[in-house]
């Protein structure tokens, strides 16, 4: 049976599944909702400061902190660090963030209780919520 907005051969359609956009394409394979995407909160490996980014591998808070670090010696000292223990470098930073925002959940990872994980991250950026004015850094 055909939809009454299909036109006709459209497979989608005679499922009763077409589902139009602006454009006429079928919109039917796309989610309802699109989630937004994950969000860390990293400590800047140049200036120290506390900063939220949507990458996972970010490392500095700005450009600028970016070619000074890597001019000052920063991130290769601090690469050389992560790499003795074993850790990649933007999640060493992460776990500095955690332990100045969340010492409690920061001793509990120490201690091997919990994981640096989705759950840890979530909290960790709550307490940065709170401690940060809306449209400000730390």
């Amino acid at each position: 049976m055909l939809a009454k907005h299909a036109a006709p051969g459209d497979m989608h359609a005679e499922r009763g599944r077409f589902i139009p956009d602006a454009n006429g394409r079928d919109r039917s394979r796309l989610p309802d909702k699109v989630l937004p995407r994950a969000r860390y909160v990293c400590c800047c490996a140049n200036c120290d400061r506390l900063f939220e980014s949507s990458r996972r591998d970010r490392v500095t808070c700005s450009g600028a902190c970016r070619v000074s670090a890597h001019r000052n010696g920063l991130l290769k000292a601090l690469r050389e660090l992560a790499n003795t223990l074993d850790l990649p470098l933007h999640e060493l930073l992460q776990m500095q963030a955690t332990s100045q925002l969340c010492p409690q959940l920061f001793e509990q990872i120490g201690e091997g209780t919990r994981e640096l994980d989705d759950l840890a991250r979530q909290e960790t950026r709550r307490a940065f919520a709170k401690s940060v004015p809306a449209n400000g850094t730390a």
